[in-house]
């Protein structure tokens, strides 16, 4: 015996989004139907048809899905899994022969027979997060699947329901979770930043702390020591005291410049200069070094590198300094080679290798050689990098470049720096012939009033003494309140403001005089010892004209008050100006010996050997040995290395 069937059909666990497998062999027979189309009955035998009720009763109630049988033509329900009815509430009885729209939970899917349409004519149905309410009112949330089976005799519509809920609070959990970790990332950041700021803010009161006594210092054994009425006793230990002050001072300034770049404070100024000049010298100040080691140093430059260009020049000759000391350093036999090239990227860049034939550097070794405050191991390659590679990957990197080595160990090592390159004109870089020390105003300068308002006695007299050397009218202020009473009793041309005072700082000193009748016309000058350029910022935003750093050479105060009043000086003449007045014929007198230390000295940077071999030139020719000592206090060694190889070349 024979019949049709219809095609009733239990739901495996399906996969989001994928339409439902067509299973209607669980009932009947199927032709090739595997993509969910609905395929045609086929007739089956009675026992094909027990073999599919058993397979149907075996599978239908062990699906983890909900699973109701809707009748497609009348709505009503016609069969429920036991993971339905456990889902919602209901028992089996409460769903069986109920229309669909009658059960509350379902009102959001088909509430009425035009919805049941709905599911008929589209076949297919996907939606997620319905909201099923549960026989107890609960409301959760499920992915809803409507799929619709016709057959010749009747039209069935399997719905599987799955519950979102779990989904849900997993989405919510994992929200929370990045809530919280997003909490503390910017709990981290706040910390991070705070502790930034205490350690700028630590960075600027230790600055202010050292530059601000070494300041007066450096300042007034200067002053001193070209008085012509002291001894040559008093000016040897005066070069005593000026060099160590120097020396002591280029050692605060390395631990600030790192600390500077660590919180992002530092900043370049760019210039044009002679970069063919910079580079010679830097050769030629190292040119003895090797000789002494048997070393050769060879500089080898592109005919296209260009001679002029804008950029950091002290800075960058910190850097080569630095990098051609330290293959010197470590290079027994061979020799170190500078290149000098162009490379042509997005915009064209400079390229400077230093190459030496050396000890080389280990592997492990590289990967800390820029680190600051890390020495290499003994017997490691490089020892005593330290601070000073640390700050010359710093400066490259803030100059806009990088730097690479490559080493073998026992072969030599190549440090690499790529920078952008701005060209510059000749006439940018040429300045007007080397001017002798201030004097005085020249003829028919009016007379300038000029306020100073220091908290320290010893800087309020060292700058008092720089004013009324040249002739300027001065009064002193120990605050600033007494400041801007000065002001506005006094009606000054320029005041010089210290930032920190006590009462009122030079910050809030300026911001007052600024809001007084007259207080926009008078010229402000900041000298401060503070480091940060955020602080320098602060003063210039309060009004100030112009910031000098301290310690200070008093070249600097007379320019920037010719810049504030076009003061115009009155200079020694060519003839008394350091370094105009230093002739190879000069050095006649000395030893030879004596020409050598000092050549070595400046080579080798070494501030207490140059003060030393001065003093002994000073007892030979006193003349030569204060030319020789303002040369220095510059630091124009190349100079008086220039003389040196000249005198050399006359023997």
């Amino acid at each position: 015996m024979k019949r049709k069937l219809p095609a009733l059909l239990p739901s495996l666990m399906y996969k989001k989004n994928q339409r439902l497998p067509d299973l209607r062999g669980l009932r009947t027979m199927t032709t090739n139907n595997t993509h969910g189309v609905a395929a045609s009955p086929v007739t089956m035998t009675e026992e094909e048809l027990q073999a599919s009720a058993i397979r149907y009763r075996c599978l239908f109630p062990s699906i983890e899905d909900g699973i109701l049988i809707l009748n497609a033509q009348s709505g009503m329900i016609e069969d429920v899994n036991p993971a339905l009815t456990a889902l919602l509430g209901y028992s089996r009885e409460a769903l069986l022969e109920k229309f669909l729209w009658d059960i509350g939970s379902f009102r959001h899917v088909v509430s009425d027979r035009a919805g049941l349409l709905d599911l008929q004519s589209r076949k297919y149905i996907c939606y997620d997060d319905v909201p099923l309410e549960t026989a107890d009112g609960a409301v959760m949330y499920v992915e809803f699947i409507s799929h619709v089976y016709p057959d010749a005799e009747v039209q069935v519509i399997q719905c599987n329901i799955r519950s979102m809920t779990a989904h849900r609070r997993g989405a919510e959990q994992t929200e929370e979770a990045i809530s919280q970790r997003t909490l503390e990332l910017i709990r981290a950041r706040d910390a991070a930043e705070s502790a930034n700021k205490a350690k700028s803010q630590f960075l600027a009161n230790m600055s202010h702390e050292l530059r601000t006594p070494l300041n007066a210092i450096l300042g007034f054994s200067s002053m001193m020591r070209r008085d012509p009425l002291i001894t040559e006793s008093q000016r040897e230990n005066l070069n005593i005291i000026n060099s160590s002050g120097a020396h002591l001072l280029s050692l605060i300034n390395e631990v600030l410049d790192m600390a500077k770049i660590d919180v992002g404070g530092l900043q370049l100024e760019t210039a044009p200069f002679d970069l063919g000049g910079m580079l010679r010298d830097v050769t030629e100040m190292m040119q003895l070094r090797a000789h002494e080691k048997g070393l050769q140093l060879l500089l080898y430059q592109t005919s296209v590198f260009p001679r002029y260009i804008q950029g950091y020049e002290e800075r960058l000759r910190q850097v080569l300094v630095k990098l051609v000391d330290n293959a010197l350093k470590f290079t027994e036999r061979g020799g170190v080679t500078i290149r000098f090239g162009v490379k042509q990227n997005a915009r064209q860049h400079m390229v400077i290798e230093i190459e030496d034939s050396g000890v080389g550097i280990g592997t492990e070794d590289r990967k800390r050689l820029f680190e600051p405050f890390v020495h290499m191991a003994e017997g490691g390659g490089q020892q005593g990098a330290g601070l000073s590679l640390a700050i010359s990957r710093q400066l490259i990197e803030l100059m806009g470049g990088s730097i690479v080595v490559e080493s073998t160990p026992e072969k030599g090592s190549l440090f690499r720096i790529e920078l952008p390159m701005e060209l510059a004109k000749a006439e940018d870089v040429f300045k007007s012939e080397n001017q002798g020390e201030v004097e005085g105003l020249a003829p028919g300068q009016p007379s300038y009033r000029i306020l100073i308002a220091e908290d320290r006695r010893d800087n309020r007299l060292l700058l008092s003494r720089l004013m009324t050397n040249i002739g300027l009218d001065v009064k002193v202020a120990e605050n600033g309140e007494q400041c801007v009473e000065l002001f506005q009793s006094w009606h000054p041309d320029l005041i010089w403001m210290d930032r920190r005072m006590p009462v009122l700082d030079g910050v809030e000193t300026t911001r007052c005089i600024r809001r007084l009748p007259e207080g926009r016309a008078v010229k402000i000058v900041a000298v401060t010892a503070s480091v940060t350029s955020e602080q320098h910022q602060e003063m210039l935003a309060a009004g100030v004209d112009d910031c000098v750093s301290k310690p200070y050479r008093f070249k600097q105060i007379y320019d920037s008050l010719a810049r504030q009043l076009g003061i115009t000086y009155r200079y020694a003449e060519a003839g008394e100006a350091a370094g105009a007045a230093l002739k190879p014929a000069m050095l006649a007198r000395l030893p030879s010996g004596l020409r050598i230390e000092l050549r070595d000295a400046l080579i080798r940077l070494d501030s207490d050997r140059i003060a030393a071999a001065i003093r002994q030139i000073s007892d030979i020719d006193a003349d030569l040995g204060r030319t020789l000592s303002g040369l220095t206090e510059n630091f124009d060694y190349p100079a008086i290395l220039n003389v040196l190889r000249e005198r050399g070349s006359e023997n």
